[in-house]
């Protein structure tokens, strides 16, 4: 590979991968917020660009696919998102335990309600999930 090519390449993997050094591994998810992280945080991709996704997991299964950035993808970006980890409270293991197998009780049409979570109630962050009802995540906003 030509050493400008391969300079390309590093520059766009370091920002694809700079959510994810502060998330930790989340496993599926990792691909999408890699690809986040890149479109959020490389300051030279355009509409029509292609980008290599790549995912392999247990079993020996991998997938290879490519997407072509849509005109106006930077319109739904955000340049801030790090705040968001940087806001981020840290929980104990007990903390963490007792949310982690808090009960979680459906009604009969199996609805949620998770308003009264001292989670929620002591969160700093922007959006919450707040409950589900008929299959539907509903989210309030937080401060």
């Amino acid at each position: 590979m030509e050493k400008e090519v391969k300079n390309i390449f590093l520059e766009k993997f370091h920002t694809s991968i700079v959510y994810g050094k502060r998330v930790g591994n989340i496993y599926t998810g990792s691909l999408y917020l890699s690809l986040l992280s890149l479109l959020e945080n490389c300051d030279n991709l355009k509409a029509g660009d292609k980008i290599g996704m790549y995912s392999y997991g247990s079993g020996a299964v991998c997938e290879f696919f490519n997407l072509s950035l849509a005109d106006g993808f930077k319109n739904h970006l955000r340049n801030d998102r790090l705040n968001d980890f940087d806001n981020r409270k840290q929980l104990s293991i007990e903390e963490y335990e007792a949310m982690f197998f808090e009960k979680i009780i459906l009604d009969e049409e199996g609805n949620c309600d998770f308003s009264n979570s001292k989670f929620i109630q002591e969160s700093d962050n922007a959006f919450v999930l707040e409950k589900v009802e008929n299959h539907k995540r509903i989210y309030k906003k937080i401060k």
